[in-house]
């Protein structure tokens, strides 16, 4: 266990940090730009998508599993979107989010999921083509699909809602 934990590249102990600050963060209302809120949700988008193509083979069926995962978090996404009250500032670009612990879960989630698939793979390569670990992997894919639904539901609700002035407090 002590040779993975130190044979993990200092960016994945980054990449947690960061996340961790992030949802602890969000536990409280935040007011975030419009340009850095679509940023984690997307770097999820793009690490399932890095995940799939590592496969050794991308079956029709495997590719139909990860899209109707991604689907059904990006439904469950952005339906908890609509039940939350947000708001914007439209001049400034800036969202106006409640506090949860969602953001925290769900990233901690892909974060160890994502950790544990990585580190199997690399112990023992032969199990990428054999669908050891897709299950993980789609739930994966499901969870970052939440945050894309989040990040859609929350760009749709900006789109028609009214404006409001809002300050970041430093």
């Amino acid at each position: 266990m002590i040779k993975i934990i130190t044979h993990t590249p200092v960016y994945v102990w980054v990449i947690l940090y960061l996340l961790i600050f992030r949802g602890i963060k969000a536990r409280k209302t935040t007011i975030l730009s419009l340009k850095t809120y679509p940023i984690v949700p997307l770097l999820f988008f793009f690490w399932v998508c890095y995940s799939l193509f590592t496969h050794d083979e991308i079956s029709a069926k495997l590719l139909v599993l990860w899209i109707f995962s991604l689907g059904v978090g990006a439904a469950i996404g952005y339906r908890m979107m609509q039940k939350l009250n947000i708001r914007f500032d439209k001049k400034k670009k800036l969202i106006k989010l409640p506090g949860s612990w969602v953001p925290l879960i769900l990233s901690m989630s892909i974060f160890v999921i994502q950790y544990f698939v990585n580190v199997a793979y690399a112990l023992h390569p032969e199990l990428t083509s054999n669908g050891t670990f897709l299950p993980l992997e789609l739930l994966n894919t499901a969870i970052t699909g939440c945050f894309i639904g989040r990040l859609v539901g929350c760009l749709r609700k900006y789109k028609q809602a009214s404006h409001e002035n809002l300050d970041i407090k430093k």
